[in-house]
């Protein structure tokens, strides 16, 4: 713990032509496994590695020596800490910010965030909160195991009610939220007419040029008048 070991810095990504991403997003810890990294390469004698499975001997094979004998594992993680620079002022916490609105985004481009052929009809499906089937209290809990100490979750009638803290089917999740609400109710009054300032000053420049070279032929046509009449 508290032992910097790694890090990636924008200039990094230079090589790639990538950029380091600034949009909201969530952080995923998953663990994967893939023939193309650390499994036996060339393939063992005698197996055609077309198949990987501890349980198909025929498949088994072609599995990293001792892998077989690990599984089924757990990953478990401790915590998880998340650093943020407090006088960067483009380090901001939530999923839909000011200066990057996914959320309003999304709902200005839904077409694109689901399959209309496969019958849906908006990006994501409603949060269920409560409704899993149960027996009992203790099957309505957290992802822990045990019901929950910040939450007040029941089995009612064989259906789970979640309580403030926790929502899905079997109130197994905390009810999330951001610590800072960035959205901005949509205005869709009238507003007063807006000038750049550099095109302000350019009309205000032109009507005083109108306004001399108006006042100029008018003293002309006055002066005009003037020696008409002395004639």
């Amino acid at each position: 713990d508290n032992e910097f070991i790694f890090q990636v810095l924008p200039e990094t990504l230079d090589m790639t032509g990538a950029n380091m991403p600034d949009e909201p997003m969530h952080i995923l810890l998953n663990t994967a496994v893939s023939s193309t990294w650390g499994f036996p390469a060339p393939c063992p004698a005698g197996c055609t590695c077309e198949c990987f499975d501890c349980g198909n001997p025929k498949c088994a094979c072609g599995m990293p020596q001792g892998m077989c004998a690990n599984l089924p594992a757990y990953y478990e993680i401790d915590y998880v800490r998340v650093y943020q620079d407090m006088e960067d002022n483009s380090h901001k916490i939530g999923c839909s910010t000011d200066s990057k609105p996914t959320k309003r985004f999304i709902q200005g481009h839904l077409d694109r965030y689901y399959d209309y052929f496969n019958n849906e009809r908006q990006p994501l499906k409603p949060l269920q909160h409560g409704g899993g089937s149960c027996s009992h209290h203790s099957d309505c809990f957290n992802n822990y195991g045990t019901q929950s100490l910040f939450s007040d979750s029941k089995c009612i009638k064989n259906k789970c009610v979640c309580g403030k803290e926790t929502t899905g089917p079997h109130c197994a999740a905390f009810k999330a939220y951001d610590d800072q609400n960035w959205d901005v109710p949509y205005d869709l009054s009238l507003h007063s007419p807006f000038l750049p300032s550099s095109l302000l000053r350019v009309l205000i420049a032109l009507i005083a040029v109108a306004i001399a070279l108006v006042t100029v032929r008018l003293l002309s046509q006055q002066a005009a008048r003037k020696a008409a009449a002395l004639v």
